[in-house]
């Protein structure tokens, strides 16, 4: 780890050094643990430290970037002049304004309480290895194979520029997930926590186990709209696309449905979605990628589309607003926003209730391979994976083969029938950058789901 004093020194010298009219630098770094195994067996253990800085150099209206993967000091150098000379290039953005300055009345916090874990990150390969041990011990006898990855690691972000901006945090990530898998079914089961030790390994290897038993003879149902029961995972990954409707530029090309919606009912009032970057349920961060203070931003609110959408300082400014904390990294474009820390309202039923509810339907654990047929209507397109399960009076009756859906997120969330009230944390690990881009869900009871087909996929 830099640490604070370190990576401010790096970041100030850079900034002397640079010669474009305003300097933003970030320094991002990790050092990632991950152990894999495969058919019930250790194969790799993995260390990875690596620290990425970016300069943004602005000249007038112009913007250049340069990033590099070290902090030896030459090379730094070589990447503050190759961003200033790569402004000088560009074309003026008009709307352009500035890099933005230290928010006025909001003191960002050091940290987050409780983000940092030493024990997370200082959980050694052998203990890992005991850990998955024990989960493939509990898997002799129902012929299966495990595999899987056990990520242990830590993170630290750094912000500066030359207006005066200056944010620091570090925080530690863990996450186990597993894949119990027989010759034609498959089990699934992932948790994530800042904190390794609240990972309960038994109870996963149990919910893996759970979703690969057969039930008899796996049964192909026809296409078709069905009840469903869609599990955390799946509702996770439908949330994450969604999400780019909630962003400057998705509203800005016309891409998404907020503007037609706004103010409008139209989900039922249970129905509740919102970006909360500093909720300590999920990876909490304080500030955003241009180092300015995070807040809770509500998208959907009793079923109301509120119209909000993420700011940064450039797209804030250029609306006449003020940025709402969800700058992206500098790399992905000026006008780049998006929500990272996406929450879903639970309800008042627990799992057993709310499979109790379904007196016909399927239960679907995950999805896979998901594509955006259309961004405006929020359709996707995609399969299931590692357990679809056919359900009769509240109870499995069978096991399904996986389909093939086209579903558009929109009507999918207009029939809600139920939730449950346990949430999931869901991490969407990124090795490049290591967002903590991350969804907390429930399960979800909808009234109607459209399957377009059978898949041969397992």
């Amino acid at each position: 780890m830099v640490g604070k004093e370190q990576a401010f020194d790096i970041m100030s010298k850079i900034a002397k050094n640079s010669r474009a009219d305003q300097t933003e630098i970030s320094l991002m770094g990790f050092d990632h643990f991950l152990t894999r195994f495969a058919n019930s067996q250790i194969h790799q253990n993995t260390a990875v430290e690596n620290y990425t800085v970016t300069i943004k150099a602005v000249v007038g209206k112009k913007i250049g970037v340069s990033s590099v993967n070290t902090l030896d000091p030459f090379q730094l150098a070589k990447a503050t002049q190759s961003a200033y000379e790569t402004a000088l290039l560009q074309q003026e953005i008009p709307d352009f304004q500035g890099l933005p300055h230290p928010a006025p009345t909001e003191e960002i916090p050091e940290t987050v309480p409780g983000a940092y874990i030493p024990r997370t990150a200082e959980i050694v390969a052998e203990e890992k290895a005991l850990i998955i041990q024990d989960m493939i011990g509990r898997a002799v006898g129902d012929s299966v194979v495990l595999h899987g990855g056990f990520y242990t690691g830590y993170a630290e972000t750094a912000l500066l520029n030359t207006n005066g901006v200056q944010a620091y945090h570090t925080d530690t990530r863990a996450n186990l997930a597993v894949t119990a898998a027989a010759p034609d079914t498959n089990g699934y089961a992932s948790a994530s926590h800042r904190d390794v030790d609240k990972i309960d390994h038994t109870a996963l290897i149990e919910e893996a186990l759970e979703s690969a038993k057969k039930y008899g003879k796996t049964i192909d149902v026809e296409p078709g709209e069905y009840p469903v029961i869609l599990e955390e995972y799946a509702i996770s990954e439908m949330l994450i696309y969604l999400s780019d409707s909630f962003s400057f530029n998705s509203v800005d090309e016309g891409s998404s449905f907020i503007t037609a919606h706004k103010n409008q009912q139209l989900f039922p009032e249970y129905i509740a979605l919102y970006d909360d970057p500093m909720n300590p349920g999920n990876f909490a961060t304080p500030f955003d990628y241009e180092g300015l203070p995070v807040k809770r931003l509500d998208f959907v609110k009793k079923g109301v589309v509120t119209g909000n959408y993420t700011h940064n300082s450039y797209t804030a400014a250029k609306t006449g607003t003020h940025s709402t904390g969800h700058a992206l990294p500098a790399g992905y474009g000026v006008s780049s926003t998006g929500p990272l820390h996406i929450f879903m309202d639970p309800g008042d039923k627990s799992y057993e209730e709310l499979q109790g509810m379904l007196d016909e339907g399927l239960l679907i654990k995950r999805f896979h391979y998901l594509t955006t047929v259309h961004p405006l209507k929020t359709i996707l397109s995609g399969m299931t994976r590692d357990g679809v399960f056919l359900v009769k009076k509240g109870k499995i009756a069978a096991r399904v083969s996986n389909m093939r859906f086209t579903q558009s997120i929109i009507d999918a969330l207009k029939n809600v029938k139920a939730m449950s009230k346990e949430t999931k944390l869901t991490w969407f690990r990124d090795f490049t950058l290591d967002l903590p881009l991350c969804t907390v869900v429930p399960r979800l009871l909808i009234d109607k789901f459209n399957f377009t087909g059978s898949t041969e996929f397992h």
